[in-house]
């Protein structure tokens, strides 16, 4: 089974009796009755009885505090993933309490299940017009094709290999450290946080700031490279989960096992799949790949390339231009769920034609956050592109907020409809600037007017 979720499941869950625990009665994701953040915020509710679909390792010497409950199971795992899931969960309650405000007469089913689909055109938005063409780069955006529209006949499902190999290029971008940075981006008191002590840590979200310093240090820093001599940090292979095992353990064995346990195809099989030739040697492989003296040591380790697990050869495999993976690991990625999700079928009104040059990554931040004030607003268009080399104290980022241009342009976009126009021309906007058929089935309009 693929662990890959969809897009917005994180918040809401697919499953019925855990998405009920999630709600409350007005059509809002429950709030934690314990903690507000710094500025007054909600934090996800505590998760009581952590099962096997909520783990909750944290080290209980450290502290009392619980680990919070929410639609993904991962959603604990480490400070930034908690942090970005809390993100969206107030996107939630902010535009279903904002939803309520336009149309009184809505049940909390309806607030409910329009907020939620909103949260899932914003993701689908951010997903496939931010961050997909920086992990692809050009040449994998045109490998895979101008997007022609939903197909209902194409099965949206992730592929086993791209769930347990391929989409896991991800663990070769993070970083061994979360900068938590202040209003004028200088760090916290409390400081940076390995990332060996960011795992199973809701206490130094409510201890330590919030998310808003994690927010800060995530747009100051650049990623980490795939780079030859440290596909991953060391934090990920010497000290993954220290305080819940008896060893750490080692994420790229993980994957490595992971792959077999799932059964797939070594890279030199999935190389023919993605339309590449098959190795018939090593040293035709070293002109592909990142570094040659990798292939030596891989070819001292697995004998044959034959052998090669396709988590290794994917990593190994030199970017396309612009990019931060290879073409095999380029071609599947997420674009069948593009084709064969409703959520990117091209049905929209000509109020939505320029509404999607009005939302980007940036704005969940800017919308969601208290003390994150300095130049905040979208869109940006190169959200997921750190704007420095290297991290630096007192940056200047781009995050400039036009509070009035955005509004006026969403008052025309809505062409007078008032109540709306109103909503939208808040500070906080999000959800009506955007080009998604989610948003063209949701009921925004006035049933009163």
């Amino acid at each position: 089974m693929s662990a890959t979720p969809p897009l917005s499941r994180f918040n809401f869950r697919s499953n019925e009796a855990v998405a009920q625990l999630l709600r409350d009665s007005d059509g809002l994701l429950r709030e934690n009755i314990q903690y507000r953040s710094p500025g007054g915020l909600a934090y996800m509710p505590f998760d009581s009885e952590p099962s096997e679909n909520t783990p909750c390792h944290r080290n209980k010497s450290q502290s009392s505090i619980h680990c919070f409950l929410a639609g993904d199971r991962r959603t604990n795992e480490q400070l930034m993933l908690l942090s970005l899931h809390t993100l969206f969960f107030r996107e939630h309650n902010r535009i279903a309490k904002e939803l309520k405000l336009i149309n009184p007469e809505w049940s909390a089913e309806t607030i409910y299940q329009e907020a939620r689909k909103i949260i899932g055109a914003v993701i689908q938005k951010i997903t496939f017009d931010d961050w997909l063409p920086i992990i692809i780069g050009p040449v994998g955006m045109a490998l895979v094709g101008e997007y022609k529209g939903y197909k209902p006949d194409t099965n949206a499902g992730v592929e086993n290999a791209v769930a347990t190999a391929a989409m896991r290029f991800g663990h070769g971008l993070m970083v061994p450290v979360l900068r938590r940075l202040d209003p004028n981006f200088n760090p916290i008191p409390e400081g940076d946080v390995q990332l060996r002590d960011a795992f199973f840590a809701p206490h130094k979200l409510l201890e330590e700031g919030g998310i808003d310093p994690l927010l800060r240090g995530a747009v100051a820093a650049p990623t980490k490279d795939i780079v030859p001599d440290g596909i991953v940090n060391s934090e990920l292979t010497d000290h993954l989960f220290p305080n819940f095992h008896r060893f750490a353990l080692d994420l790229p064995a993980l994957n490595i096992q992971r792959g077999r346990d799932h059964a797939l195809p070594p890279y030199n099989a999935y190389r023919e799949l993605c339309g590449l030739h098959r190795i018939a040697t090593w040293d035709a492989l070293k002109p592909e790949s990142r570094d040659a003296k990798a292939v030596d040591r891989l070819a001292e380790l697995y004998g044959h390339p034959d052998n090669l697990d396709l988590w290794v050869g994917g990593m190994l495999e030199r970017p396309l231009r612009g990019a931060k993976i290879g073409q095999c690991s380029s071609q599947d990625c997420l674009c069948r769920y593009r084709l064969g999700s409703w959520g990117q079928c091209d049905v929209t009104t000509g109020k939505q034609d320029r509404v999607d040059q009005l939302v980007s990554g940036s704005f969940p931040p800017c919308t969601n956050s208290r003390t994150i004030t300095r130049r905040c607003s979208g869109p940006i268009p190169r959200a997921f592109v750190s704007p420095i080399k290297q991290p630096v104290n007192g940056i200047n980022v781009n995050l400039h907020f036009n509070d009035d241009a955005l509004g006026q342009e969403n008052m025309r976009l809505l062409n007078g409809n008032r109540k709306f126009g109103n909503l939208l021309n808040r500070r906080h906007d999000l959800f009506a600037n955007m080009k998604s058929p989610l948003l063209d089935r949701t009921q925004f309009r006035d049933r009163s007017a």
